[in-house]
């Protein structure tokens, strides 16, 4: 509920308003090429490029890297992310059909988003075993899926189940474990 949706400002004060408004002038091209050459480098560099291609920030906040065809130098836009109220992240789709979309790659782009990709596998690899995504480790350890929803800022548990908790097959040992039981000793004996 918002409790001044019923108050009018008087309109003295808002013509004293427009009347100090300064103007903010966006950027030219030298300031934003100084600013992309100052951040160059930076673990932002490739989603920054990828805004000034023109994408909405939900759209850049939305991609995996299975939308980023880095071989074919193509994103795929199909969903998006946004914080509500600075407490929950709501992925959906794009805004409209108009809004899904593949995209070719400047070079820049491609290579800022090379240079990510190979970041984070090395970050990976440097961790090993301790690198695991956070979300599947803790689903994997008995964390329901409300609290997991919780956790990662989403309103909806399906959200974070779909997108956020990837098993793999070291992941799945427990349940093939599991299933043995279901032969007893008759299975062993014939072994």
């Amino acid at each position: 509920m918002n409790v001044a949706q019923h108050v009018a400002i008087p309109r003295r004060a808002r013509k004293e308003e427009r009347k100090n408004k300064q103007e903010v002038k966006p950027w030219n091209v030298q300031e934003v090429q100084a600013f992309v050459l100052g951040i160059r480098g930076g673990r932002l560099y490739a989603p920054l490029l990828l805004s000034l291609m023109g994408l909405r920030p939900a759209e850049v906040c939305g991609l995996r890297w299975e939308d980023v065809e880095l071989d074919n130098a193509t994103i795929t836009i199909a969903n998006t992310r946004t914080m509500m109220g600075n407490r929950y992240v709501v992925e959906k789709d794009t805004k409209s059909l108009a809004g899904e979309r593949e995209l070719p790659l400047p070079a820049p782009v491609l290579a800022a988003l090379k240079s990510l990709k190979a970041l984070q596998s090395k970050e990976k690899l440097a961790l090993g075993e301790a690198y695991v995504e956070c979300l599947t480790y803790l689903a994997n350890n008995g964390v329901p899926d409300h609290i997991l929803a919780r956790w990662a800022g989403h309103t909806n548990a399906k959200t974070t189940e779909k997108w956020y908790v990837k098993p793999d097959v070291e992941d799945l040992r427990g349940a093939a474990t599991m299933w043995d039981g279901l032969h007893g000793d008759a299975i062993e004996g014939q072994a």
